[in-house]
Order: structure tokens, then sequence, then C-alpha cells
């Protein structure tokens, strides 16, 4: 009966390893290279092939060291489902920390774009799309991270009657109910969507006095701003936040 077989290159191609690294594998008795009797060049037979790509998907695609394979050919079934088992969990805590991460670029994204959709507009009606902000407490572990871990969480909250000082706060998404509250969404009040900017090092110099003054000149009585951290760009030559925030009027 004819077996196909294959060159050692054209087998490395397939499997889109390197040819020395299954001369290697045959060196180590992972796989079993057979030599053509007539020309002595070295080939793989198909059963050898499908044994090579196992090798080549345990180290190239999960990264198994190679004395952790060492025993394979031997491995009874017990043994192999074993160290596919391991490999699993593994792997399951790959996509665990990938899906985080594609969440938190889905954040960031959303972020960039509400502050480039704010940039183009005035203050306009818009219920805020917080409910409370609790008082920022930098040394406390639970809020730092949970600022780290989603950096809109970082808000800040601003007395009209004081528009030059700016007080840190964290958006509250009903776990922080024991902590001191900044603000509270009133069901009744008016509130304007805007974007607020301020230097990432001085918010004593924010847009917010113009925003208010904007804001009373169409006829509304701000009480004060409150908002969120989208992204920091710059401008002319400094560090700028964008805060995507809300005049609250009475």
């Amino acid at each position: 009966m004819h077996t196909q077989t294959f060159q050692l290159k054209e087998a490395a191609r397939i499997l889109g390893t390197a040819p020395s690294a299954l001369r290697y594998w045959d060196a180590q008795g992972l796989i079993d290279i057979e030599r053509n009797p007539q020309n002595n060049y070295r080939r793989l037979s198909m059963r050898t092939l499908l044994a090579a790509s196992d090798i080549a998907f345990y180290r190239n695609e999960l990264d198994i060291p190679l004395k952790d394979l060492a025993g394979l050919p031997s491995f009874s079934a017990s043994q192999l489902d074993d160290m596919l088992a391991r490999q699993m969990d593994v792997v399951e805590g790959q996509i665990e920390q990938l899906l985080d991460t594609q969440r938190r670029l889905s954040q960031q994204r959303d972020m960039v774009s509400a502050a480039m959709r704010l940039e183009k507009r005035d203050p306009f009606p818009s219920k805020p799309a917080i409910a409370r902000l609790a008082k920022m407490d930098a040394k406390d572990p639970n809020h730092l991270g949970l600022c780290l871990r989603e950096p809109r969480r970082f808000a800040f909250f601003i007395d009209a009657r004081s528009p030059g000082t700016c007080i840190d706060g964290i958006v509250d998404d009903g776990t922080l109910l024991g902590e001191e509250a900044l603000w509270e969404r009133q069901p009744h009040a008016a509130s304007l969507e805007c974007l607020m900017k301020a230097p990432e090092d001085d918010y004593a110099e924010s847009n917010a006095p113009a925003l208010l003054d904007q804001a009373r000149a169409n006829g509304f009585d701000p009480r004060c701003l409150v908002g969120y951290f989208l992204m920091t760009q710059e401008e002319n030559g400094r560090r700028i936040d964008f805060n995507r925030a809300w005049i609250i009027c009475t």
C-alpha cells in the first residue's frame, strides 16, 4: 500500500514551524522521522505529520515547555487528559483576561467618542447618566482600585457658588452607599450636559465658570456641576482633562 510522505521542509511549511524544530523533536523522541533509503533525506509519514501537528500545537499555541512534553509518546490516556485539563484551565484564564481587556478597550473608545461628541456642542438638556457621587478618598484602596480599573468612575463636584474649587468624587454604582455623598440626582432637577475641560494639574483653571455663565445666559439657575473623567489630551503645550459633565440647575 502506498503511504504518502512529506519532505522535511514541506512538513515544516504545512505545520508552520521550522525544519530545525522538527529535527529537534525527532532527536528528543517526540516524533519519529524516517529517512528515504534512496537518498537518506528525512521524510514524514502522514501519521508522523499528525503527531508533529500535536507537538506544534502544544508548543506554538499553548507554549508548553518541551521538558513537559518529554514523556508525551508514552503518556497514558489518563496522563494526556490530565495535561490537557491543566492547559484548559490556563486557556480559560487567558480568555477571561482577554475579555476583560476587550471590555476596557470598549469603555475607552466610548469615553473618547463622548469627548469628541461633546466638544462639538453647547450645553444641552440631558438627564445625568450618574445617580450618585461619593466623596473620593485616594488613600482608600477600594476607591483607588475602582478608578484605576474603570477611569470613568473618577468624578468631580463643583459648587456653582465656587466654580474654582473642584472636589474629587467617585461614581457610585450602588456599592458605595455607605460612603459620604457629594451629590445625588434629584428626579425633577433640570440639567444640561456639556464638556468640562481643565488642566490636568490645576482644575481651578477649568472652563466651569464659562459653562455656568452660559447656562445662566440661557435662563437657568445653576446649582452645581458634576461629571466624570473621559480622557486627557494635550492642548497648547498643556495636558487637558476632558470630562463628561452636567450643569445641575434649580
